[in-house]
């Protein structure tokens, strides 16, 4: 399409113009475009059927308003630039939320790990502390076991014959004799015995009064014999002579019981006692 009207060939007037087809066109206002005159169309027409010549197409004239095309152009191009900074501060915005989404979220990892490091830490500690702990009551109680066993009282029993041969018919002497071999004095000591002959028990007479508290390398002894009745088959072999010592004392907030077995064994020369371990018949 022609994009004006030819001056070489054209009449023009104010609003319209006549085009090389002889049509007459008017401006629109609305559309602000030229369009055919209607009555000029139709006398073309007319005048086209009687030519010979075929007639051409009607064609349309567009005539550009500058003024207007120029402040839509700048309106666009507006719009355009307007629309790229806000796409521009909008990315970056973006960029920005995820990159602070992203160092709160790795702030929290590292707060998670950290967290997760303290109570490890902490257990291992806690662990630890157990394990000193329990580390300090074995030490504290080995060093409570150690002061026992060697700051207390111990009581021994040994037993002594000897044969008495002053006169014709000899008799037999032996006593059972208890020690303290502890560092501190056995205090409530006790001791007593009992003497078996051929199998039956003696009679033993009340012992005499004794102390109630035994210091450490203090012995204590009671004494017995057999006398001229029954010492040569003793001696002799034919009758078993066996006694039990017996002994309780206290230390500290302890309470201790023993009893030590002899046996006299006339094989030994000049007669003697053996123990047989801690037998006590009960009562």
């Amino acid at each position: 399409m022609n994009q004006g009207p030819n001056k070489g060939n054209q009449n023009q007037t104010h609003g319209k113009f006549i085009g090389p087809d002889g049509i007459t066109y008017i401006f629109d206002d609305s559309s602000r475009i030229y369009k055919p005159d209607a009555a000029s169309a139709t006398k073309q027409n007319h005048n086209d059927e009687h030519n010979t010549q075929p007639s051409s197409l009607y064609r349309v004239e567009v005539r550009r308003d500058w003024w207007v095309f120029g402040i839509t152009t700048l309106i666009a191009v507006a719009t355009f630039v307007i629309v790229s900074i806000y796409t521009y501060y909008a990315q970056k915005q973006t960029y920005i939320s995820e990159s602070a989404n992203y160092n709160f979220m790795k702030s929290n990892r590292d707060a998670a790990r950290s967290v997760t490091l303290t109570l490890r830490e902490m257990e291992a500690q806690v662990e630890e502390t157990r394990k000193q702990a329990g580390s300090s009551d074995r030490a504290s109680n080995a060093a409570v076991s150690t002061y026992e066993n060697t700051v207390r009282p111990y009581i021994g029993v040994v037993s002594l014959a000897s044969i008495n041969h002053d006169n014709p018919r000899p008799a037999l002497n032996f006593n059972a004799v208890f020690t303290n071999h502890g560092s501190i004095p056995a205090e409530d000591f006790e001791c007593s015995w009992r003497v078996f002959l051929g199998g039956v028990e003696q009679h033993i007479d009340k012992i005499p009064d004794k102390p109630k508290s035994l210091p450490p390398s203090t012995p204590i002894v009671i004494a017995g014999q057999i006398g001229f009745d029954d010492a040569p088959s003793v001696i002799n072999g034919d009758k078993s002579l066996i006694f039990y010592a017996s002994y309780s004392y206290k230390w500290r907030d302890k309470t201790e019981k023993g009893c030590q077995a002899f046996q006299y064994y006339p094989r030994i020369k000049g007669g003697a006692f053996t123990s047989l371990g801690p037998l006590c018949p009960e009562k």
